[in-house]
């Protein structure tokens, strides 16, 4: 079982829209700034039905990306990774064609797109139940960076600077634990222009990297001073 590609019925109809269009794997809406926010979708034609969830992606931390990701709108959970090959008979019994396009043109993409500055994005992510937020300290740490709360970003350097600097993290390989570190001396001696620089330049490559290059557009960060000149000519508010 495969996502949807871009010869898809469903695929067809949605890049309709003006602002859908169709990666390889991902139904995402433009514009790509900081974030992606993109659709995946599962055909199983054998139930006449699909699987679906959307997500929310951080394009500015190499490792822990801060995410929204839920099956939101629809009305069953993505399977996820060895229960869809090796136990497909636990599966759910997925949406039935039209409900599912229904869901998603009607609830998912108009979410998806009022999600459309950072500040809008922090707000989500901030409020967001306990147990839905999956983020860890390093990824939070990446987004109070990314809106320029230092000071809440400092917060979290306090609480955890014995375990980011001086003991082995599983969850980063040496070359990026030391990308971070660099963030950790930025803060410190105030260079927040260094910050920016560092988070366009993992921005570019994590878009490089994720079939996103041509989709995504460069732009300035909520505390760069560009910011809000940039905000009105694209046509978009920060509240």
């Amino acid at each position: 079982m495969a996502p949807i590609g871009k010869e898809h019925w469903l695929t067809q109809r949605l890049e309709q829209q003006p602002d859908v269009v169709q990666t390889k794997l991902w139904t995402v809406v433009k514009p790509v700034h900081h974030f992606v926010r993109r659709i995946m979708a599962y055909d199983i034609r054998e139930k006449n039905g699909l699987y679906g969830v959307w997500s929310i992606h951080s394009l500015w931390a190499p490792s822990s990306p801060i995410e929204l990701e839920n099956t939101t709108g629809f009305s069953t959970p993505l399977p996820q990774g060895e229960v869809i090959v090796i136990y497909p008979d636990l599966l759910p019994k997925p949406i039935q064609y039209e409900a599912f396009e229904d869901t998603v043109r009607d609830e998912v993409l108009p979410f998806l797109r009022s999600i459309n500055t950072m500040e809008r994005f922090y707000h989500e992510i901030t409020n967001r139940p306990a147990n839905l937020n999956t983020n860890t300290p390093d990824s939070k740490f990446c987004l109070e960076l990314a809106m320029g709360h230092f000071d809440a970003a400092s917060t979290l350097l306090a609480q955890h600077r014995d375990h980011w600097f001086r003991k082995q993290d599983d969850d980063f390989d040496e070359q990026e634990l030391d990308q971070i570190r660099q963030l950790y001396r930025f803060l410190d001696d105030g260079n927040y222009a260094a910050i920016a620089l560092h988070l366009h330049e993992w921005e570019a490559s994590v878009a490089e990297h994720s079939e996103l290059d041509g989709l995504w557009e460069p732009s300035p960060f909520p505390f760069e001073p560009e910011y809000e000149d940039w905000a009105r000519k694209s046509g978009i508010t920060a509240a």
